[in-house]
């Protein structure tokens, strides 16, 4: 983004990159065992390793029920999608591609019903990977929020 948007060089943002990489061992990485939800971003590559696009791996703990969502999810033929458990605690949710368009707007009526009870009303999710991202993310904090309010 920075390359394109801001008109950076991409040596220029790697540098930075590489000058925070202490920042976020000493004060990002060491909250990670204290989070309910970790969002790791990566980049694909093709044989050449030129970046082709970017995926993500969510962790989430166990006790957030997420087949619903992920059944859903596997209905779109553009998203490729991975589940599994990691240990005793938590699950992982691999994502890679991007939804149709209005793929989201359609199952947020299903899977989050709870927006419009908070009055959130005809929610517009972009077609972008990052949209599916924040889709498990709130679907996910709402599960958390009923099932402490139980």
């Amino acid at each position: 983004r920075d390359v394109e948007a801001r008109g950076h060089d991409y040596k220029k943002v790697m540098d930075q990159i590489s000058k925070r990489k202490t920042d976020k061992n000493l004060y990002i990485d060491s909250q990670a065992e204290y989070s309910d939800i970790i969002l790791r971003a990566f980049k694909i590559q093709d044989q050449e390793d030129e970046i082709l696009d970017i995926g993500y791996e969510m962790f989430l703990p166990n006790s957030i029920y997420i087949e619903k969502i992920i059944n859903s999810f596997e209905k779109s033929e553009s998203l490729q999608i991975a589940h599994e458990y990691v240990g005793t605690e938590s699950q992982k949710i691999t994502l890679i591609g991007k939804p149709e368009s209005d793929f989201l707007n359609d199952l947020e009526e299903r899977l989050i019903p709870e927006l419009s009870e908070l009055q959130i009303k005809k929610t517009y999710w972009p077609d972008s990977l990052f949209s599916v991202v924040l889709f498990f993310i709130i679907y996910s904090i709402l599960f958390i929020s009923k099932e402490e309010l139980e």
